[in-house]
């Protein structure tokens, strides 16, 4: 098989803030902190659309995540 037929096309910065619903300039931070999956390709960001798949897959938001009151304390939130 010819290795043309396995490359996947490259995602400009703003298709990929497109794809992830996200501005493009947040997006742009996150690869520049390499926090999520790029290329950089001269002074362009360049993404893989199955990388960013995979890396939205394996985010945990924290905040989204459902505490666990222990029993007999009571939640103090704060003013």
């Amino acid at each position: 098989m010819d290795n043309a037929e396995h490359f996947e096309p490259l995602l400009t910065s703003e298709e990929a803030a497109h794809h992830l619903r996200m501005h493009v300039k947040t997006l742009q931070r996150l690869a520049r902190e390499a926090r999520i999956p790029c290329v950089r390709m001269g002074k362009y960001w360049r993404f893989r659309l199955t990388s960013l798949d995979h890396w939205v897959a394996t985010q945990h938001n924290r905040i989204s995540r459902p505490f666990r009151l222990e029993r007999g304390r009571d939640l103090e939130i704060p003013a």
